[in-house]
Formats: C-alpha cells, structure tokens, sequence
C-alpha cells in the first residue's frame, strides 16, 4: 500500500488488483516447484518400495515395481520439466541479444 503513488497513477484499483494477481501466480509457480520436487524426490529415492510390505493378514500382494507414479503425476513432471527448459532457452536467447 505504501508503494502506491497517486501521481503516477490515479487508479489504485487496477494497481492493487495486479499486485494481487502476480502475488497468486508466483504462489502457485512455487507450489508447482514443491510438488515437482516431492515427485521427483519419492520417484528417484524408490520409496515405494520402502512402503510397500507385506503382512500375512493382506489379502493381496504389491510389488514396488508394480507401483508408479499415475498418468497424471508423470505428465506434470514432464510438463514441468519441459516448462524449465523453456524457459532457460529464452533467458540464453535474450542474453545473447544483449550481449550483441
């Protein structure tokens, strides 16, 4: 609020409103980082086959190797993982320019 000028602008409305709507943006980028680093984490560490024993009194048996992550847990990896290299291509393609 403090940052707010009215000389600059005259529509403290719209000011906020953006303020408020790049604040969620970057709160999910980071939530998307935090689930790809949990996806990431239980995919690499094969902690599935950590958690999955077997009891005498269950009635079925999983092997870890039967257990992956979903469809939907894999997609969001590899979007996300395609999302970074994205966006590392663009920040070399605009330093470039810079340099040039």
């Amino acid at each position: 609020i403090d940052n707010f000028d009215p000389n600059i602008s005259g529509n403290p409305f719209s000011y906020f409103t953006q303020i408020i709507y790049y604040s969620f943006l970057r709160r999910i980028a980071k939530e998307k980082k935090s689930l790809y680093i949990k996806l990431k984490a239980t995919e690499r560490a094969n902690i599935f086959s950590e958690t999955s024993d077997f009891n005498p009194h269950d009635v079925t048996t999983y092997n870890a190797s039967d257990i992956v992550l979903n469809e939907w847990a894999q997609r969001f990896v590899e979007d996300f993982e395609t999302n970074v290299r994205k966006k590392k291509l663009e920040q070399k393609r605009k330093a470039k320019k810079k340099v040039k």
